[in-house]
């Protein structure tokens, strides 16, 4: 989440500071020495993830190379070094730069012996006061797609500075284990590393327009400022908790990251109910979660059939690494709901049904042989609990359950099991968005009319479905609804 998903946090945590919203809002150059117009930003890199270094995407290896860090400013359509720092034994690090610094998105880039960036994290807001210090959340591989597309939009021109912030929050929000799996493993089985990132920059541009399109389509508007402030100051206790999940075990690292996203998206979600209703909110978040999914696959696929000597192997690799990271997701799933179900004194008859509808999820997952296999897994684990949603407690173990980004696309298939053919209209929008996903070359990013309609579609297609979905065994509806912060 953020890693399981993933979610998605490399904003600051800020201490009594202000904060500018935007990729570059004035002078980014470090003009001074003087330690009191200096704040800190202080972190880790770390191991975490299954890229590799070689390719800028950290992971197994990555402190025993990693020499020194960097933090890189963005403004007038580039990067500028503003600070630089060694690396700790314990691969802590603390970059002083300049108080006065008004460019709100910052790579912090971790560097080996040559001065090549073997990863890399978004930090989207630093201290605007002397003194004033901001925690990044550790610099791993999923941390490294993120940034890596992030500056591909950014040194495009695909995106303005106003949607800096909120691009970093898709990034955040959509690159979570899965992608993170599937870009590591292309990348290390020889495809174009610039091709799979571009992929995800494509992506999140896709999903944060199919966004814009739905809330404007509603005559909706966001609060934009108080919707920054709430996302900057719920990341914050985000990038706290991911720093703190240094030092535990893969298990506990993805059990208590999944909750730190959940808090996330629950406190983002309630600054955004404050201005738009709960439907407009649900369909904008769908048509940027399926948008994001379709046109990350198609891209993907594409780069990887470009590579015809490898594309076999690649997507054996992808499909194993993808499978890895669902049991660990599955896992971390099962135990978050569990412990909140014994914190809330749930009966042993909740316990019991959640207990075995996990067990079989494990065991389906592990004898899956494609993604669409582990699909299915997921959405009959929540068949299982919606069904049994009279028992009281299993209510609140399905909307936690539903909060996991991974659990969207089980719970379309969940109801598109439920009434057959009522997909179609929205297959045929995302055959669409597939399609001019594809053709978007590497440069600037533009919507076209073309996708404007394909995202109405997706809406549209999107309701079908959703008024196809069952009542759940208490009695009320379920909606899939995507867990990932609206933008």
């Amino acid at each position: 989440m953020r890693k399981l998903a993933r979610t998605w946090g490399m904003v600051a945590l800020i201490l009594g500071t202000s904060l500018g919203m935007g990729c570059s809002s004035g002078d980014s150059e470090n003009t001074g020495k003087d330690d009191s117009a200096l704040s800190t930003i202080s972190g880790h890199v770390t191991a975490q993830g299954s890229g590799s270094v070689g390719a800028g995407l950290a992971g197994q290896g990555t402190l025993g190379v990693t020499k020194s860090v960097r933090a890189s400013a963005f403004a007038d359509g580039k990067f500028s070094v503003v600070a630089n720092a060694s690396l700790d034994a314990n691969g802590s690090y603390s970059l002083s730069v300049p108080a006065n610094l008004k460019a709100d998105i910052v790579l912090v880039e971790a560097l080996d012996a040559s001065g090549k960036v073997v990863g890399s994290a978004i930090l989207e807001a630093t201290a605007h006061v002397a003194g004033g210090a901001v925690i990044a959340a550790p610099i791993s591989t999923e941390s490294s797609i993120e940034a890596k597309a992030l500056a591909d939009l950014a040194v495009s021109g695909s995106i303005s500075g106003e949607a800096c912030v909120s691009l970093a929050a898709e990034l955040h929000g959509f690159v979570d284990a899965t992608v993170e799996a599937q870009i590591a493993a292309a990348a290390n089985a020889g495809i174009s590393v610039d091709a799979l990132v571009h992929s995800v920059a494509k992506a999140a541009f896709i999903a944060h327009s199919a966004h814009a399109r739905a809330l404007a389509n509603a005559h909706a508007s966001l609060d934009a400022h108080a919707v920054a402030q709430a996302r900057i100051d719920a990341a914050a206790s985000l990038s706290k908790s991911l720093d703190a999940t240094i030092g535990l075990d893969a298990q506990g690292a993805a059990t208590a990251s999944l909750q730190a996203n959940i808090d996330f998206n629950a406190s983002v979600d309630a600054a955004i109910a404050a201005s738009v209703a709960a439907d407009v909110h649900a369909n904008a978040k769908a048509a940027a979660a399926l948008a994001f999914n379709a046109a990350f696959s198609a891209s993907l696929e594409a780069s990887i059939d470009a590579h015809a000597d490898v594309k076999v192997e690649a997507k054996k690799s992808i499909f194993l690494s993808v499978q890895k990271s669902a049991k660990l997701e599955a896992d971390a799933t099962v135990r978050t709901i569990l412990d909140a179900l014994v914190t809330k004194k749930a009966p042993a008859a909740s316990i019991a049904i959640v207990e075995s509808a996990a067990l079989k999820l494990q065991t389906d997952i592990n004898v899956a042989v494609d993604a669409q296999a582990i699909v299915k897994a997921r959405a009959e684990f929540l068949a299982k609990i919606n069904s049994n949603c009279n028992l009281g407690f299993l209510g609140f173990a399905l909307d936690l359950a539903l909060s996991i980004q991974a659990s969207f696309e089980a719970a379309i298939g969940f109801c598109l099991q439920v009434q057959a053919g009522v997909g179609v209209d929205l297959n045929a929008s995302l055959e669409v968005v597939k399609s001019i996903a594809v053709d978007l070359d590497k440069g600037k990013i533009d919507i076209d009319a073309r996708l404007n309609a394909a995202f109405d579609g997706v809406v549209s297609g999107y309701l079908k479905v959703s008024n196809s979905c069952p009542n759940g065994g208490g009695g009320s509806k379920f909606t899939p609804v995507p867990r990932n912060p609206v933008h």
